[in-house]
C-alpha cells in the first residue's frame, strides 16, 4: 500500500511481462539484470502515463521512452512506478501535486522535498533501490537530503534530456538517488552519454570511475561565510566532522570565495521562470491537455485561457506570470539580463575555484526537512530552500547529495522520526569521478 503517496502510476502489468522475460536470459550480459527502477513522472516511459503531476497532462501517454529509460532497460532494469512530483518540477516540498502530497517515509508531519519527492520516497522506504528523478536548481538533491538518501546531479548534458519534460531547458538534467555511492555510479555508467536526440547531449569522455587509490593532491574547501545562511545547528556539525574526516584522504584548503548565494538563488528564479512561461506555452489545452468542455461559440483566447487556470495548479501558475513578467520588454534588461549576466560570471568564477581546488563541500539544504504545509504559503520562504543547490545548477557542475551517517552526528538510537544531515560534494564538470571518490571515502569511514 502506497501510505506516502509517492506513485502516480503502477506499472504492474508491463513489469511482471518484462521481468518474465528477462528469466529467459543470461543476467551475466546486463549490469541492473531485474532490478526494479521508479521513473520521476515527468520522464517518458512508452505507452504509460506522463502527467507531470498536474491536471493539464492527466490523460496524456508518452508515445516514446526517454534516452535514460531505453538505456536503463537495454542495461536489464525493470521499470515498475511512475512516481508523484511537485507539478512540473516547481516546488520544493512535494505538495504541489495534482495527484496530492508526497509524505515523508519517517515522520508524516515532514515534508518530503520536492520536486522528486515520489522518487527520493521510494528509494527511502525500500520499495525500490533506484529511481530517476529530474534536478532544474535541486530537485533531485533536495529530496534526497530531506529522505536521507544518496543522489546526484550529473554535469549538465552527461545524461540525455530526450524524453524529459522541460521545466528550464538551461539546467534540467536526470540524475539517480539510490541507496549507495556504488549504485549511483553503477546507474550514472548506464544512463550517461551521448545521444544525437538531444543537443546539449556532450559527446566528450566522461570521468564516472574513481580511480582505485586517492591521489594525496586532492584539494578540498567549503566556500567563505557559508556557516551564516545554515539555520541547523545539526547541518553544521555534520559539515565540521565531514570536513574533518576528509582530512584524512584529501588536502583541506582555506574556504574559497564563491558567488553571494543570495544573488544566485535570485538569479536561478529568474531564469527559470522565464524559461518555464516558455517552455509551458504549448500547454494550451488544444496541442496538449483536454478540451472536453469547450464550447463553439467560446473565443479561442478565452478556450485556452479557461484550461490553462483550470489545469495548472498555483505554483505553476505562480512562475509562469513572473516568468513572462521577466521577458517583457519592461522587465526583461532590468531583470533577466541581469540574471543572465550574473549567471555567466558565476561560472567563470566557478571556473577560476576548480583551478584551486577540486571539491567544494557545502550543505545541501540550510535547514533539516520542514514542516508539511507550512511553506506553501510562503513561497519566497520555500524558494530559499534551494540556496546551496542552485550553485551547481547554474554552473552546469556534478553535485552529489550524501547523508552524513556518521555516528558522532547521528547516533543509532538518535529518536525516530528524523534523518541525518546533509552535505553536498561539487566538482567541476565531467569529473564526477571525485564526488564517488570522496562520497566513498566518506561512507567507508562511518561503516
Amino acid at each position: 500500500m502506497d501510505t506516502c503517496n509517492a506513485y502516480i502510476s503502477i506499472l504492474d502489468e508491463s513489469a511482471l511481462a518484462r521481468a518474465r522475460w528477462l528469466d529467459t536470459q543470461d543476467p551475466s550480459l546486463r549490469p541492473l539484470h531485474g532490478i526494479p527502477i521508479a521513473v520521476k513522472d515527468n520522464i517518458a516511459v512508452q505507452g504509460c502515463r506522463l502527467t507531470c503531476g498536474s491536471r493539464m497532462l492527466s490523460r496524456h501517454k508518452a508515445p516514446f521512452s526517454a534516452t535514460a529509460v531505453r538505456r536503463l532497460e537495454a542495461a536489464g532494469a525493470v521499470i515498475v512506478a511512475k512516481t508523484n512530483m511537485d507539478e512540473f518540477g516547481m516546488g520544493s516540498s512535494g505538495e504541489y501535486s495534482a495527484f496530492g502530497p508526497v509524505t515523508h517515509p519517517v515522520n508524516s508531519f515532514l515534508s518530503a522535498g520536492g520536486s522528486s519527492a515520489g522518487s527520493a520516497v521510494a528509494v527511502a522506504k525500500g520499495d525500490v533501490p533506484i529511481a530517476l528523478g529530474s534536478d532544474t536548481g535541486g530537485s533531485v538533491r533536495q529530496p534526497a537530503a530531506f529522505c536521507g538518501i544518496p543522489a546526484i546531479r550529473p554535469t549538465y548534458g552527461t545524461v540525455s534530456r530526450f524524453g524529459l519534460v522541460a521545466f528550464a531547458s538551461s539546467m534540467d538534467q536526470i540524475g539517480p538517488m539510490t541507496t549507495c555511492v556504488d549504485d549511483l555510479k553503477t546507474v550514472l555508467g548506464v544512463i550517461s552519454g551521448h545521444d544525437p536526440l538531444d543537443v546539449t547531449s556532450q559527446n566528450t569522455s566522461r570521468r564516472i570511475h574513481e580511480p582505485e587509490k586517492l591521489p594525496e593532491t586532492n584539494r578540498v574547501a567549503t566556500v567563505r561565510n557559508i556557516e551564516t545562511l545554515i539555520r541547523e545547528p545539526l547541518i553544521r556539525k555534520g559539515m565540521d566532522r565531514v570536513l574533518k574526516i576528509l582530512a584524512g584522504g584529501f588536502t583541506i584548503a582555506d574556504p574559497v570565495t564563491g558567488g553571494d548565494p543570495e544573488e544566485l538563488l535570485s538569479a536561478y528564479y529568474v531564469i527559470s521562470s522565464a524559461e518555464a512561461s516558455s517552455n509551458l506555452a504549448r500547454y494550451d489545452g488544444i496541442r496538449f491537455g483536454g478540451m472536453e468542455e469547450k464550447s463553439p461559440e467560446q473565443m479561442f483566447s478565452d478556450t485556452i485561457r479557461n484550461l490553462r487556470s483550470r489545469s495548472f495548479g498555483p505554483e505553476v501558475q505562480r512562475r509562469i506570470l513572473a516568468g513572462t513578467a521577466y521577458l517583457s520588454s519592461g522587465f526583461h534588461d532590468e531583470l533577466y539580463h541581469r540574471a543572465v549576466t550574473v549567471k555567466h560570471h558565476f561560472q567563470k568564477t566557478i571556473r577560476d575555484v576548480f583551478t584551486i581546488i577540486d571539491l567544494l563541500v557545502l550543505p545541501t539544504t540550510p535547514t533539516l526537512p520542514f514542516q508539511r504545509g507550512v511553506m506553501t504559503g510562503d513561497p519566497v520562504s520555500m524558494y530559499a530552500s534551494d540556496i546551496f543547490t542552485v550553485m551547481a545548477s547554474l554552473a552546469g557542475c556534478p553535485a552529489l547529495n550524501l547523508p552524513v551517517r556518521d555516528p558522532a552526528v547521528f547516533p543509532a538510537d538518535m529518536s525516530a522520526g528524523t534523518v541525518p544531515p546533509s552535505i553536498q560534494l561539487i566538482a567541476a564538470p565531467y569529473r564526477e569521478d571525485l564526488l564517488f571518490q570522496a562520497a566513498r571515502f566518506l561512507e567507508e569511514s562511518w561503516r
